[in-house]
């Protein structure tokens, strides 16, 4: 494993400094097997908690205390188990509406998938509520399908949109998907990261755009 990670907590980077998890305590101490242990141990070495007690491998099971925030983390074959993983940052420029269900998607993507992707759809809707305000003839009662292509948008950043709506659908509407499928976790990653690019390559340009025009028509 690294020697550091970055803590689910806080985000600091810290240094990973594992804490052993007791399986089993050892029988109580004895003149017996003290002096067992002492043939194995210099006399004045401090007591350590695998004099008294036994531990899980940490392979298997242990913890970690962040040096920045000083909470605790609990890890399994090697991966962060607790507190529940996260997802990933909303990207800067998207707007406030989505990001609200953005980041409500990001916190249980770990948990739940199937929901998280359900919240990106209408982190979706919203985006195109967004950007299509303001142009003719565009209604936000309309079916998401019919809002998208109403944008005006280039070939490319139609078939995305129409790629996150598709895949959203399927996870909002019981029945049209294997809910047990494996793929489910890793597709809602994937369509977390597609709509963040969406943000960089289609809502941001707009913004800084619209910003440019604004500041050319003070002058």
């Amino acid at each position: 494993m690294s020697n550091s990670y970055k803590c689910p907590h806080c985000g600091a980077v810290t240094a990973f400094d594992p804490l052993p998890i007791i399986s089993k305590i050892k029988p109580p101490i004895t003149m017996a097997n003290v002096i067992e242990r002492l043939k194995v141990r210099r006399a004045d070495a401090p007591l350590t908690i695998y004099d008294v007690a036994e531990v899980f491998p940490p392979e298997e099971v242990l913890t970690t205390q962040c040096k920045a925030c000083e909470r605790l983390i609990f890890w399994e074959h090697e991966e962060i188990a607790y507190p529940i993983p996260k997802g990933i940052e909303a990207a800067e420029d998207m707007p406030e509406k989505a990001k609200e269900f953005f980041d409500e998607a990001q916190s249980i993507i770990a948990l739940s998938p199937r929901a998280a992707c359900a919240l990106l759809r209408i982190c979706l809707e919203l985006m195109v509520n967004f950007a299509g305000e303001g142009k003719t003839g565009f209604s936000k009662k309309r079916p998401l399908i019919e809002k998208i292509n109403m944008l005006g948008a280039s070939t490319d950043i139609l078939d995305l949109l129409h790629a996150c709506r598709i895949v959203g659908n399927k996870f909002s509407h019981p029945g049209e998907i294997n809910l047990g499928n494996e793929d489910t976790p890793e597709i809602a990653h994937n369509l977390s990261q597609l709509i963040n690019a969406l943000v960089g390559i289609w809502i941001s340009p707009a913004i800084l755009a619209r910003k440019l025009k604004d500041k050319v028509g003070k002058k």
